[in-house]
């Protein structure tokens, strides 16, 4: 009787070269790859650190004016689309044109915006080179970490967190596996979803930052059909980026997605372990 292909799972840590992360996202990477492994998962490991320095590319201010603008429209369309009150939703529109106006028009402001913007570019850059990386050596999930997560839990427990969800890839194509916000600051209560083992199940595409999550291939395929053909998306971070793609992939939220709870690894930056890169 033939035995079944492993699944391949792409695993990629992305960082900067900043050691004292490293010396906490390593251990979780390896982490994360042994108990993957140790499920019958064939996962290969890469870190993804290319990047131009912050003066070879500088963001303009017309770029971040660019930017900004479909920032404010994105964000009033993703909070519709997490079922959030037309006053929840028109939030962005004030508090973006104020933040805006303030960062073009005070020279300090206007400087640190533009270096944050270059930062968010480099980070995103570098997102997008693990789903490619992905892709190539055809594996099944795109699992990406950044350099800010952590393990907390022991191995049985990680083990299990991880075996918890969905990789099967047919109840969902986009696991959560840790996030930027508390779970309960994204307001999706107005989403349908339902628990689930080591988790909940949300009908529509959810996202949590870009701390810790997977692509099935058939998902990432698709994010990358949309970003090859409006190469202008790409002034948008990472985790809007790949918002954008999901509101054009998925209109009508018949996708699920899978959040994990509790969350299988630790955001440092969240926590206070770690400076923001943005402080």
């Amino acid at each position: 009787m033939a035995h079944p292909e492993p699944m391949q799972i792409s695993l990629s840590l992305i960082h900067h070269h900043d050691q004292q992360r490293l010396q906490a996202a390593r251990p979780a990477v390896q982490a994360l790859a042994a108990a993957l492994t140790d499920a019958g998962a064939d996962c290969t490991c890469s870190e993804v650190t290319e990047q131009a320095s912050v003066d070879a590319r500088p963001f303009t201010v017309l770029d971040l004016l660019l930017q900004r603008i479909h920032l404010i429209a994105l964000g009033i369309r993703w909070r519709r689309h997490c079922g959030a009150t037309w006053g929840s939703q028109l939030y962005f529109l004030p508090f973006g044109v104020t933040a805006l106006l303030g960062d073009l028009l005070r020279p300090t402001r206007r400087a640190a915006a533009l270096r944050r913007a270059f930062i968010e570019r480099a980070i995103r850059h570098k997102h997008e080179q693990a789903w490619r990386g992905c892709l190539a050596m055809s594996a099944q999930w795109c699992l990406v970490c950044e350099d800010d997560i952590q393990v907390r839990s022991n191995a049985t427990e990680l083990a299990g967190r991880l075996a918890s969800a969905p990789w099967q890839g047919a109840l969902s194509d986009l696991l959560v596996l840790s996030g930027s916000c508390e779970p309960a600051d994204l307001e999706l209560s107005r989403m349908p979803h339902h628990r689930t083992a080591g988790g909940w199940l949300y009908r529509g595409y959810v996202t949590n930052g870009m701390v810790c999550y997977a692509l099935h291939r058939r998902l990432l395929t698709g994010i990358l059909a949309q970003i090859d053909r409006h190469p202008r998306a790409r002034r948008l971070p990472a985790d809007w980026l790949m918002n954008w793609c999901l509101l054009r992939l998925d209109p009508n939220r018949t996708a699920q997605t899978y959040v994990a709870d509790p969350e299988v690894v630790v955001h440092g930056s969240r926590d206070g372990t770690f400076p923001s890169l943005f402080d």
